[in-house]
């Protein structure tokens, strides 16, 4: 520019390309470590509905019949489902999912009726000194008088007690660890630095 005036301008993108090289390698270990932490956000979740007896929702669930009988809490007699409680990250770290692998989870996340068939079988119990017969049955080596009974059939109705689900908290916790996930690629840095407790 002969005579006249000019202005130049040079942008470093050396950070951009940067931010950018992080970015193309999320989806190997920061991808895996951005779903276990949802992963593990979501079973605490999870095993707070238990602590709490209510589903995603927060309705109740209705109480089973040995807490009414016996106390304690619906669900959690064994722990065996609660304590089964994990996740996985998929293949490729493509997502997460989680759950129990006991096989009577199912039944108590979606309910189930369970049909019993009529039988027949016997029936012990005690004949006492006055010659009465109790009517309580007992077991076989305390009996003194035995006789067959037959048993109709019947259902038995288990309710649905949801404790495996995503709600709106659950939902904003999983976006607020993946947006520090991402910022933490974007910087090169960690999630804790991101989250200001490194």
């Amino acid at each position: 520019m002969s005579g006249g005036i000019g202005m130049e301008i040079a942008y470093d993108d050396a950070a951009v390309r940067g931010a950018a090289a992080r970015l193309i390698t999320f989806p190997g270990d920061r991808s895996r470590a951005m779903y276990e932490a949802i992963g593990g956000a979501m079973d605490t979740a999870t095993r707070l509905r238990f602590r709490t007896g209510m589903d995603p929702d927060g309705k109740p669930w209705k109480t089973s019949q040995r807490v009414i009988e016996h106390g304690g809490q619906t669900l959690v007699l064994s722990r065996h489902l609660l304590d089964s409680e994990t996740h996985n990250v998929l293949p490729e770290n493509s997502g997460v999912e989680w759950g129990s692998n006991v096989r009577y989870a199912g039944v108590h996340q979606e309910g189930a009726t369970i049909h019993i068939f009529a039988r027949s079988q016997q029936s012990y119990r005690k004949v006492n000194k006055s010659g009465e017969l109790s009517p309580k049955l007992v077991k076989k080596a305390k009996a003194n008088f035995a006789s067959w009974v037959t048993l109709p059939e019947y259902d038995i109705k288990i309710p649905a007690r949801p404790y495996l689900g995503i709600n709106a908290a659950d939902l904003a916790e999983a976006e607020d660890i993946a947006t520090v996930h991402l910022n933490a690629a974007l910087l090169g840095t960690t999630p804790a630095a991101v989250r200001g407790s490194a």
